[in-house]
């Protein structure tokens, strides 16, 4: 496998706009090149697994805006009442990161 096969690999079973979506991100956040992506679950919010030589976080997508809209808010104030929650990284309900992709992203 060439160098350029071994980089798009990650990305063969995505669709191209959460590829879009998750290489923007992962270049914002991080400015590297995922390792692997795995699509654990997801229909109408779909959630990926992104590994990286630095890190390994979660992206989570859906099509619309207002999936996410309180979920930084809530994890927020869950972690104000001492319970395990992740660490919201970015929220992106107005789809500034990745304009027209119709997905807001949380990660």
């Amino acid at each position: 496998m060439t160098g350029e096969e071994e980089e798009s690999a990650p990305w063969a079973a995505i669709p191209a706009d959460h590829a879009l979506a998750l290489r923007a991100i992962v270049a914002a956040h991080f400015n590297e090149t995922p390792r692997t992506i795995t699509n654990a679950f997801g229909h109408r919010s779909v959630s990926y697994t992104v590994r990286m030589s630095s890190a390994t976080v979660v992206i989570r997508m859906n099509s619309d805006p207002r999936a996410f809209s309180f979920t930084a808010e809530n994890i927020d104030a869950m972690r104000h009442l001492d319970l395990p929650v992740p660490q919201v990284l970015a929220v992106d309900v107005g789809q500034t990161l990745v304009p027209r992709s119709r997905k807001s992203l949380y990660i």
